[in-house]
């Protein structure tokens, strides 16, 4: 699993030539998978936590149902982050003036292939 988990990080590394990186993280911030290998995954996986707790209690205060997906942007970059089924996040980090909506678009895909790597293979009968 976490060679598929890698593999889809470098392949959204990949297909998004501006991304400095990108973590597959638990909603505890635990690192579970990450690309690049020089990219500090745990600071990012304690960030992404921490900001999908906050987007929760927003989107739940504001009765906007589950949490899916936020984006953080300061002078120097952004960060974006998407829920995955069972309290792991995907967070992608970008550099400043990048096309947001390319992002989106070539994240939520790989959210959704994580969200399939991790699903438990059904017993061969």
């Amino acid at each position: 699993m976490k060679h598929e988990l890698d593999r889809i990080l470098q392949t959204l590394c990949q297909a998004l030539p501006e991304a400095t990186g990108a973590v597959v993280a638990s909603s505890e911030g635990l690192v579970v998978a990450s690309y690049p290998e020089d990219l500090e995954p745990t600071r990012v996986a304690v960030m992404a936590a921490l900001a999908h707790e906050l987007g929760q209690r927003v989107a739940s205060t504001l009765s906007q149902g589950n949490f899916h997906e936020a984006t953080v942007c300061g002078e120097q970059g952004c960060v974006s982050l998407y829920s995955i089924d069972g309290g792991v996040l995907l967070a992608v980090q970008l550099p400043a003036g990048v096309n947001l909506g390319l992002v989106h678009l070539e994240a939520r895909s790989s959210a959704y292939r994580i969200r399939q790597a991790l699903r438990p293979s059904s017993p061969g009968f």
